[in-house]
Protein backbone atom coordinates (compact mmCIF):
# COMPACT_ATOMS: atom_id res chain seq x y z
CA UNK A 1 0.00 0.00 0.00
CA UNK A 2 1.59 3.63 -0.81
CA UNK A 3 2.32 6.09 1.76
CA UNK A 4 0.92 9.54 1.25
CA UNK A 5 3.91 11.62 2.42
CA UNK A 6 2.54 15.53 4.08
CA UNK A 7 4.40 18.25 2.88
CA UNK A 8 3.95 21.38 4.66
CA UNK A 9 3.17 24.39 2.29
CA UNK A 10 6.36 25.81 1.39
CA UNK A 11 7.20 29.43 2.72
CA UNK A 12 9.05 30.01 -0.91
CA UNK A 13 7.54 32.34 -3.88
CA UNK A 14 5.91 29.96 -6.33
CA UNK A 15 5.15 31.44 -9.56
CA UNK A 16 1.41 29.87 -9.58
CA UNK A 17 -1.81 31.80 -11.53
CA UNK A 18 -3.97 30.64 -8.04
CA UNK A 19 -3.45 31.73 -4.34
CA UNK A 20 -1.35 29.34 -1.90
CA UNK A 21 -3.56 26.46 -0.56
CA UNK A 22 -3.46 26.90 3.07
CA UNK A 23 -3.61 24.97 5.85
CA UNK A 24 -6.25 24.52 9.43
CA UNK A 25 -6.30 22.56 12.72
CA UNK A 26 -9.04 21.79 14.41
CA UNK A 27 -11.61 20.03 16.48
CA UNK A 28 -13.55 18.09 14.34
CA UNK A 29 -16.61 18.98 16.37
CA UNK A 30 -15.97 22.48 15.26
CA UNK A 31 -15.14 21.56 12.03
CA UNK A 32 -18.93 19.52 11.34
CA UNK A 33 -20.49 22.51 13.08
CA UNK A 34 -19.33 24.96 10.48
CA UNK A 35 -19.94 22.76 7.78
CA UNK A 36 -24.23 21.89 9.48
CA UNK A 37 -24.23 25.80 9.25
CA UNK A 38 -22.95 26.29 5.72
CA UNK A 39 -24.60 23.04 4.58
CA UNK A 40 -27.55 26.04 4.35
CA UNK A 41 -26.15 27.95 1.32
CA UNK A 42 -25.10 24.82 -0.42
CA UNK A 43 -27.11 24.48 -3.72
CA UNK A 44 -29.23 20.80 -3.76
CA UNK A 45 -28.58 18.68 -6.37
CA UNK A 46 -29.15 19.74 -10.32
CA UNK A 47 -27.56 22.67 -10.19
CA UNK A 48 -24.21 24.46 -10.39
CA UNK A 49 -21.41 22.08 -9.17
CA UNK A 50 -19.29 25.04 -7.91
CA UNK A 51 -22.45 25.92 -5.61
CA UNK A 52 -22.04 22.82 -3.99
CA UNK A 53 -18.55 23.98 -3.01
CA UNK A 54 -16.92 25.26 0.33
CA UNK A 55 -14.24 27.80 0.18
CA UNK A 56 -11.43 27.35 2.99
CA UNK A 57 -9.96 30.49 3.36
CA UNK A 58 -7.14 30.62 5.94
CA UNK A 59 -6.01 34.24 7.02
CA UNK A 60 -4.37 36.32 9.76
CA UNK A 61 -4.54 32.84 12.27
CA UNK A 62 -8.22 32.31 11.43
CA UNK A 63 -10.45 29.84 9.07
CA UNK A 64 -13.25 30.95 7.01
CA UNK A 65 -15.51 28.64 6.25
CA UNK A 66 -17.96 29.88 3.07
CA UNK A 67 -21.00 28.69 0.85
CA UNK A 68 -23.23 30.29 -1.58
CA UNK A 69 -25.94 28.83 -4.17
CA UNK A 70 -26.80 32.42 -5.67
CA UNK A 71 -29.66 33.59 -3.37
CA UNK A 72 -27.88 32.86 0.22
CA UNK A 73 -24.55 32.94 1.79
CA UNK A 74 -22.66 31.60 5.24
CA UNK A 75 -20.08 32.39 6.49
CA UNK A 76 -18.21 30.44 9.57
CA UNK A 77 -15.16 31.86 11.36
CA UNK A 78 -13.17 29.38 13.43
CA UNK A 79 -10.55 31.80 15.09
CA UNK A 80 -6.88 30.15 15.61
CA UNK A 81 -7.29 27.81 13.24
CA UNK A 82 -5.65 28.52 10.25
CA UNK A 83 -1.86 27.53 9.80
CA UNK A 84 -0.49 28.80 6.71
CA UNK A 85 -2.46 31.51 4.51
CA UNK A 86 -3.71 30.57 1.65
CA UNK A 87 -7.11 28.92 -0.07
CA UNK A 88 -8.62 25.38 -0.75
CA UNK A 89 -11.87 25.04 -2.54
CA UNK A 90 -13.72 21.51 -1.56
CA UNK A 91 -16.96 19.52 -2.00
CA UNK A 92 -19.15 20.35 0.97
CA UNK A 93 -20.53 16.67 0.81
CA UNK A 94 -17.38 15.04 0.72
CA UNK A 95 -15.84 16.54 3.63
CA UNK A 96 -18.83 16.30 5.42
CA UNK A 97 -18.76 12.63 4.68
CA UNK A 98 -14.99 12.08 5.79
CA UNK A 99 -15.99 14.23 9.01
CA UNK A 100 -18.26 11.36 9.65
CA UNK A 101 -16.44 8.17 8.40
CA UNK A 102 -13.49 9.31 10.81
CA UNK A 103 -15.27 9.28 13.59
CA UNK A 104 -16.97 5.61 13.11
CA UNK A 105 -16.21 3.39 16.16
CA UNK A 106 -15.39 6.02 18.39
CA UNK A 107 -17.22 7.10 21.95
CA UNK A 108 -18.83 10.77 20.79
CA UNK A 109 -16.81 12.40 23.06
CA UNK A 110 -13.46 10.92 21.50
CA UNK A 111 -14.51 12.11 17.84
CA UNK A 112 -15.66 14.95 19.13
CA UNK A 113 -12.58 15.94 20.71
CA UNK A 114 -10.58 14.32 17.47
CA UNK A 115 -7.86 16.98 16.29
CA UNK A 116 -8.35 17.50 12.83
CA UNK A 117 -5.57 18.52 9.83
CA UNK A 118 -5.80 19.70 6.54
CA UNK A 119 -2.96 20.34 4.65
CA UNK A 120 -1.55 20.53 0.85
CA UNK A 121 0.72 18.04 -0.55
CA UNK A 122 2.63 17.83 -3.95
CA UNK A 123 -1.09 16.12 -5.20
CA UNK A 124 -3.29 18.07 -3.50
CA UNK A 125 -5.09 18.72 -0.17
CA UNK A 126 -4.80 15.99 2.41
CA UNK A 127 -6.90 15.88 5.68
CA UNK A 128 -5.04 14.09 8.78
CA UNK A 129 -7.16 12.43 11.89
CA UNK A 130 -6.52 9.48 14.51
CA UNK A 131 -3.61 8.41 12.72
CA UNK A 132 -5.36 8.49 9.32
CA UNK A 133 -4.59 10.45 5.69
CA UNK A 134 -6.96 10.81 3.52
CA UNK A 135 -6.64 12.72 0.26
CA UNK A 136 -9.23 15.14 -0.70
CA UNK A 137 -10.58 16.01 -3.82
CA UNK A 138 -10.05 20.17 -4.02
CA UNK A 139 -11.45 22.38 -7.62
CA UNK A 140 -8.96 23.41 -9.69
CA UNK A 141 -8.94 26.65 -8.85
CA UNK A 142 -10.57 28.65 -6.23
CA UNK A 143 -11.10 31.93 -8.39
CA UNK A 144 -14.22 29.43 -10.16
CA UNK A 145 -16.23 30.12 -6.84
CA UNK A 146 -18.50 33.10 -7.16
CA UNK A 147 -18.19 36.17 -5.88
CA UNK A 148 -20.39 37.25 -2.59
CA UNK A 149 -22.08 40.51 -2.00
CA UNK A 150 -20.66 42.57 0.36
CA UNK A 151 -20.79 42.06 3.79
CA UNK A 152 -21.73 45.35 4.93
CA UNK A 153 -21.65 46.79 8.63
CA UNK A 154 -24.65 45.91 10.56
CA UNK A 155 -27.22 49.00 10.76
CA UNK A 156 -29.50 47.61 13.41
CA UNK A 157 -28.60 45.57 16.68
CA UNK A 158 -31.10 43.54 18.20
CA UNK A 159 -30.54 40.54 21.46
CA UNK A 160 -30.03 37.96 19.09
CA UNK A 161 -32.19 35.05 21.39
CA UNK A 162 -35.04 37.53 21.67
CA UNK A 163 -35.16 38.44 18.12
CA UNK A 164 -34.91 34.36 16.99
CA UNK A 165 -37.89 33.81 19.68
CA UNK A 166 -39.91 36.52 17.59
CA UNK A 167 -39.22 35.30 14.43
CA UNK A 168 -39.74 31.87 15.28
CA UNK A 169 -43.65 32.89 16.75
CA UNK A 170 -44.01 35.19 13.73
CA UNK A 171 -42.72 32.41 11.56
CA UNK A 172 -45.76 29.79 11.91
CA UNK A 173 -47.56 31.92 9.94
CA UNK A 174 -45.66 32.44 7.00
CA UNK A 175 -46.32 30.10 3.72
CA UNK A 176 -44.81 26.70 2.82
CA UNK A 177 -46.52 26.51 -0.60
CA UNK A 178 -44.62 28.01 -3.48
CA UNK A 179 -47.69 29.03 -5.27
CA UNK A 180 -46.91 32.53 -4.01
CA UNK A 181 -42.96 32.67 -2.88
CA UNK A 182 -43.82 36.27 -1.81
CA UNK A 183 -46.28 34.29 0.98
CA UNK A 184 -43.24 32.37 2.24
CA UNK A 185 -41.06 35.72 3.53
CA UNK A 186 -41.06 37.68 6.65
CA UNK A 187 -41.39 41.31 5.77
CA UNK A 188 -38.92 43.07 8.26
CA UNK A 189 -39.37 47.20 9.11
CA UNK A 190 -36.20 48.45 10.31
CA UNK A 191 -36.38 51.25 12.49
CA UNK A 192 -34.39 53.37 14.57
CA UNK A 193 -35.82 51.85 18.02
CA UNK A 194 -36.81 48.82 16.76
CA UNK A 195 -37.44 45.85 14.17
CA UNK A 196 -41.45 45.19 13.40
CA UNK A 197 -42.00 41.26 11.78
CA UNK A 198 -44.86 40.49 9.97
CA UNK A 199 -45.58 37.16 8.03
CA UNK A 200 -49.18 35.85 6.59
CA UNK A 201 -50.25 33.02 4.33
CA UNK A 202 -53.40 34.65 3.61
CA UNK A 203 -55.68 32.55 5.80
CA UNK A 204 -53.89 33.79 9.22
CA UNK A 205 -50.77 36.29 10.36
CA UNK A 206 -48.34 36.93 12.64
CA UNK A 207 -46.91 40.21 13.69
CA UNK A 208 -44.18 41.65 16.27
CA UNK A 209 -42.62 44.12 17.10
CA UNK A 210 -38.92 44.02 19.83
CA UNK A 211 -36.54 46.78 20.31
CA UNK A 212 -33.32 47.61 18.60
CA UNK A 213 -30.41 50.06 18.04
CA UNK A 214 -30.52 51.05 14.73
CA UNK A 215 -29.13 54.27 12.64
CA UNK A 216 -31.42 54.09 9.41
CA UNK A 217 -35.23 53.22 7.98
CA UNK A 218 -35.49 50.25 5.97
CA UNK A 219 -38.03 47.92 4.88
CA UNK A 220 -37.51 44.23 3.00
CA UNK A 221 -38.51 40.61 2.51
CA UNK A 222 -36.46 37.83 3.32
CA UNK A 223 -37.22 34.27 2.79
CA UNK A 224 -39.05 32.75 5.82
CA UNK A 225 -37.31 29.19 5.67
CA UNK A 226 -33.89 29.84 5.51
CA UNK A 227 -34.04 32.78 8.17
CA UNK A 228 -35.57 30.04 10.63
CA UNK A 229 -32.78 27.75 10.25
CA UNK A 230 -30.13 29.77 10.34
CA UNK A 231 -31.22 31.82 13.31
CA UNK A 232 -31.17 28.31 15.08
CA UNK A 233 -27.34 28.10 13.92
CA UNK A 234 -26.33 31.34 15.74
CA UNK A 235 -24.84 32.58 18.60
CA UNK A 236 -23.70 35.65 20.95
CA UNK A 237 -25.29 38.06 22.91
CA UNK A 238 -26.76 40.47 19.97
CA UNK A 239 -27.27 40.31 16.41
CA UNK A 240 -26.99 42.87 13.50
CA UNK A 241 -28.74 43.54 10.35
CA UNK A 242 -28.35 45.48 7.33
CA UNK A 243 -30.11 46.44 3.86
CA UNK A 244 -27.76 46.96 0.97
CA UNK A 245 -28.35 47.45 -2.34
CA UNK A 246 -25.14 45.61 -4.60
CA UNK A 247 -25.40 46.44 -8.27
CA UNK A 248 -28.94 47.27 -8.30
CA UNK A 249 -30.12 43.77 -6.14
CA UNK A 250 -31.01 44.11 -2.04
CA UNK A 251 -29.29 41.85 -0.04
CA UNK A 252 -29.97 41.37 3.99
CA UNK A 253 -26.86 40.88 6.05
CA UNK A 254 -27.20 39.08 9.55
CA UNK A 255 -23.93 38.45 12.09
CA UNK A 256 -24.00 37.31 15.10
CA UNK A 257 -20.91 34.93 16.85
CA UNK A 258 -18.42 33.57 14.14
CA UNK A 259 -21.71 33.63 11.86
CA UNK A 260 -23.03 35.58 8.82
CA UNK A 261 -25.57 35.23 6.30
CA UNK A 262 -26.96 36.99 3.62
CA UNK A 263 -30.20 36.69 2.00
CA UNK A 264 -31.13 37.57 -1.13
CA UNK A 265 -34.52 40.16 -1.21
CA UNK A 266 -37.72 38.52 -2.03
CA UNK A 267 -39.20 40.61 -5.25
CA UNK A 268 -42.28 41.75 -5.36
CA UNK A 269 -45.29 43.91 -3.12
CA UNK A 270 -46.14 42.47 0.01
CA UNK A 271 -49.86 42.51 0.74
CA UNK A 272 -51.52 45.08 2.99
CA UNK A 273 -52.12 43.92 6.10
CA UNK A 274 -52.40 46.90 8.17
CA UNK A 275 -56.54 46.68 7.91
CA UNK A 276 -56.83 43.30 8.66
CA UNK A 277 -55.64 43.99 12.40
CA UNK A 278 -58.82 45.25 14.27
CA UNK A 279 -58.38 48.44 16.07
CA UNK A 280 -60.90 47.13 19.01
CA UNK A 281 -62.92 43.99 18.71
CA UNK A 282 -67.08 43.28 19.98
CA UNK A 283 -65.75 40.88 22.50
CA UNK A 284 -62.77 39.73 24.88
CA UNK A 285 -62.39 36.48 26.15
CA UNK A 286 -59.29 35.60 28.44
CA UNK A 287 -58.86 32.08 29.11
CA UNK A 288 -56.34 29.29 30.29
CA UNK A 289 -53.81 28.60 27.43
CA UNK A 290 -53.18 24.97 27.71
CA UNK A 291 -57.00 23.98 28.33
CA UNK A 292 -57.68 26.05 25.47
CA UNK A 293 -55.07 23.98 23.38
CA UNK A 294 -56.46 20.37 24.78
CA UNK A 295 -59.91 21.43 24.01
CA UNK A 296 -58.69 21.67 20.80
CA UNK A 297 -57.13 19.04 20.00
CA UNK A 298 -59.50 16.72 20.95
CA UNK A 299 -62.28 18.73 19.27
CA UNK A 300 -59.82 18.35 16.19
CA UNK A 301 -59.04 14.45 16.75
CA UNK A 302 -63.51 14.10 16.85
CA UNK A 303 -63.81 16.33 13.98
CA UNK A 304 -61.58 14.16 11.86
CA UNK A 305 -63.24 11.02 12.82
CA UNK A 306 -66.77 11.96 12.12
CA UNK A 307 -66.86 14.27 9.41
CA UNK A 308 -63.15 13.93 7.93
CA UNK A 309 -59.98 15.97 7.39
CA UNK A 310 -60.28 19.96 6.95
CA UNK A 311 -63.03 19.76 8.92
CA UNK A 312 -63.36 23.01 11.33
CA UNK A 313 -63.97 23.62 14.81
CA UNK A 314 -66.32 25.87 16.60
CA UNK A 315 -65.54 28.43 19.10
CA UNK A 316 -68.60 29.33 21.26
CA UNK A 317 -68.72 31.44 23.14
CA UNK A 318 -71.32 32.10 26.01
CA UNK A 319 -72.05 33.83 29.43
CA UNK A 320 -70.51 30.79 31.16
CA UNK A 321 -67.17 30.71 29.10
CA UNK A 322 -66.21 29.21 25.99
CA UNK A 323 -66.04 25.79 23.93
CA UNK A 324 -64.06 24.39 21.30
CA UNK A 325 -66.64 21.73 20.07
CA UNK A 326 -66.57 19.29 17.03
CA UNK A 327 -68.14 20.84 13.77
CA UNK A 328 -70.02 17.44 13.75
CA UNK A 329 -74.16 17.65 13.18
CA UNK A 330 -75.63 14.40 14.78
CA UNK A 331 -79.90 13.74 13.99
CA UNK A 332 -80.12 15.63 17.66
CA UNK A 333 -77.90 19.12 16.64
CA UNK A 334 -74.15 19.66 16.72
CA UNK A 335 -71.90 18.43 19.33
CA UNK A 336 -71.89 19.27 22.50
CA UNK A 337 -68.44 19.94 24.34
CA UNK A 338 -67.39 21.16 28.06
CA UNK A 339 -67.18 24.76 28.68
CA UNK A 340 -63.88 26.38 29.62
CA UNK A 341 -63.97 29.48 32.77
CA UNK A 342 -62.72 32.24 31.07
CA UNK A 343 -63.03 36.04 31.82
CA UNK A 344 -65.11 37.44 28.80
CA UNK A 345 -66.18 40.83 28.03
CA UNK A 346 -68.30 42.76 25.94
CA UNK A 347 -70.76 40.54 23.47
CA UNK A 348 -71.36 37.24 25.56
CA UNK A 349 -73.13 35.42 22.43
CA UNK A 350 -71.16 34.19 19.12
CA UNK A 351 -70.14 31.10 17.23
CA UNK A 352 -67.22 31.30 15.12
CA UNK A 353 -65.56 28.90 12.95
CA UNK A 354 -61.76 27.96 12.83
CA UNK A 355 -58.84 25.51 10.69
CA UNK A 356 -58.17 23.24 14.06
CA UNK A 357 -54.13 22.97 12.97
CA UNK A 358 -54.16 26.55 12.28
CA UNK A 359 -56.19 26.94 15.84
CA UNK A 360 -53.47 24.88 17.48
CA UNK A 361 -50.22 26.86 16.05
CA UNK A 362 -51.77 30.02 17.11
CA UNK A 363 -51.82 28.96 20.97
CA UNK A 364 -48.53 26.95 20.76
CA UNK A 365 -46.97 30.32 19.46
CA UNK A 366 -47.75 32.24 23.43
CA UNK A 367 -46.27 31.26 26.22
CA UNK A 368 -47.60 32.68 28.84
CA UNK A 369 -50.97 30.58 31.15
CA UNK A 370 -53.58 32.46 29.51
CA UNK A 371 -54.48 34.02 25.75
CA UNK A 372 -57.09 36.88 25.03
CA UNK A 373 -59.21 36.17 22.26
CA UNK A 374 -60.71 39.06 20.31
CA UNK A 375 -63.50 38.59 18.48
CA UNK A 376 -66.00 41.09 16.92
CA UNK A 377 -68.43 39.00 14.53
CA UNK A 378 -68.43 35.29 12.61
CA UNK A 379 -67.16 36.69 9.31
CA UNK A 380 -64.43 38.91 10.14
CA UNK A 381 -61.02 37.37 11.41
CA UNK A 382 -60.08 37.23 15.41
CA UNK A 383 -56.56 38.31 17.06
CA UNK A 384 -54.85 36.33 20.22
CA UNK A 385 -52.73 37.93 22.19
CA UNK A 386 -50.92 37.71 25.57
CA UNK A 387 -52.99 39.99 27.24
CA UNK A 388 -56.57 41.69 26.70
CA UNK A 389 -54.74 45.26 26.16
CA UNK A 390 -52.88 43.27 23.38
CA UNK A 391 -54.67 45.23 20.61
CA UNK A 392 -53.44 49.01 21.76
CA UNK A 393 -50.09 47.78 22.83
CA UNK A 394 -47.90 48.74 20.00
CA UNK A 395 -45.24 45.70 20.86
CA UNK A 396 -47.74 43.07 21.40
CA UNK A 397 -47.32 39.95 19.27
CA UNK A 398 -50.48 39.59 17.58
CA UNK A 399 -51.85 36.26 15.36
CA UNK A 400 -54.79 36.29 13.75
CA UNK A 401 -56.99 34.04 12.28
CA UNK A 402 -59.36 34.17 9.15
CA UNK A 403 -62.76 32.38 10.25
CA UNK A 404 -64.30 29.50 8.22
CA UNK A 405 -68.03 29.07 7.84
CA UNK A 406 -69.62 26.94 10.45
CA UNK A 407 -73.62 26.26 10.88
CA UNK A 408 -74.60 27.82 14.41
Amino acid sequence: MSTITIERPSTEAVESTSPPAGAFTARRADLVEALTTTGLAVAKRGSLPIMGQVLLTCRNGDLTMTTFDGEFAVIVRLPGAATADGQLLLEHAGLTKTLAAIAKGERKADADAMTVTVISTTSGPVLAAGGYEIPLHASPSVQDFPTLPPVMPGTHVVDRAAFSQTAARVLVAADRGDTLPILTGVRLTLERDSVHLVATDRYRLASARLSATGTSDETTLVPGAFLGKVLKRMSGQTLSISVDNTDGTRWVTWSAGQTTALTLELAGEYPKVASIIPANTECTVTVDRKALAAATIKAAAITKAAAGANTPVRLVVSPAGITVAPSVETGQGQVRAPELDATITGNTEMTIGANPTFLGDMLAAFAGETVTLHLDAPSKPFVATNEPTGLSDPGAYLHVLMPVRVTD
